[in-house]
């Protein structure tokens, strides 16, 4: 008997939200060994999390733009995966339901079988009297489970404009680590930088209408926030309407796994 491994490739086109796939098992597979992300042009960060039909969790980390791999071995019962199913999940925001991008599952396999190595059943359970074991790794991805990720958005001429940056999904967190905007004339602008409950905002950094700024995420200490986007807190951005031309905030942040 040897090993080898091989894979299960998804391809997903315009789809956003919580995008589930059913993930075929080979037949003598034993291990999953794996879970590689090839994304496309992302504007937010994206929740990668592989799952056992029980509900254990494989995997999970947080995507942007660059492929990332994370590898650790989860084993699987019995040949073919006996009892064994998984359910590859990703959470994308709405804003990048265009963006196509491709996920593959690796897994560890067998080449041949040695004789007499049937299975048989014994007081009710189903022995496979050579297969082989492998013991459970956790699985940690290149570059980390989090992702840094980059946002820029440009108003129209002379239009305010107003982004929010939140959570997706209801397991990682936010944490802000630069942010600023220019107006492109040049102009000036105001901006105000805050936290927004869906309601009321409450204002952490503003300025007067200026050329530029760099908004001070620190200045009243710093901090997380961890909740769904749309459902909690998110932290918001409104640039004014430039005098003339138009604006362009950037944002950078970490997504990070809380669990």
């Amino acid at each position: 008997m040897g090993f080898t491994t091989t894979s299960s490739t998804f391809v997903v086109q315009n789809e956003a939200g919580t995008i589930a796939r059913n993930v075929r098992v080979p037949d003598t597979a034993i291990a999953v060994i794996g879970v590689t992300w090839i994304p496309g042009a992302f504007t937010r960060h994206v929740q990668i999390e592989l799952v056992s039909s029980e509900g254990t969790r494989v995997c999970g980390f947080l995507g942007f733009r660059g492929r990332k791999t994370s590898s650790g071995t989860f084993p699987i019962s019995g040949p073919g995966g006996a009892g064994t199913g998984l359910v590859l999940n990703v959470q994308a925001a709405t804003a990048d339901s265009a963006v196509t991008f491709s996920v593959i599952v690796h897994f560890l396999v067998t080449i041949g079988q040695p004789p007499y190595s049937q299975p048989y059943s014994q007081s009710g359970v189903v022995v496979y009297p050579w297969f082989p074991h492998v013991s459970a790794v956790p699985f940690k991805a290149t570059g980390g489970d989090d992702a840094v990720v980059n946002v820029a958005a440009t108003s129209a001429a002379t239009t305010a404009q107003t982004v929010d940056i939140g959570t997706i999904g209801n397991v990682d967190g936010i944490q802000l680590l630069t942010a600023w905007f220019q107006t492109n004339g040049p102009s000036t602008a105001t901006g105000n930088f805050g936290l927004w409950d869906g309601t009321l905002r409450t204002d952490i950094d503003i300025t007067a209408a200026v050329a530029g700024y760099v908004f001070n995420p620190g200045i009243k200490d710093s901090f997380e926030i961890a909740d769904t986007i749309g459902q909690g807190h998110t932290y918001r951005f409104v640039i004014g309407a430039a005098a003339a031309g138009t604006t362009t905030l950037y944002v950078v942040y970490r997504a990070r796994l809380i669990r």
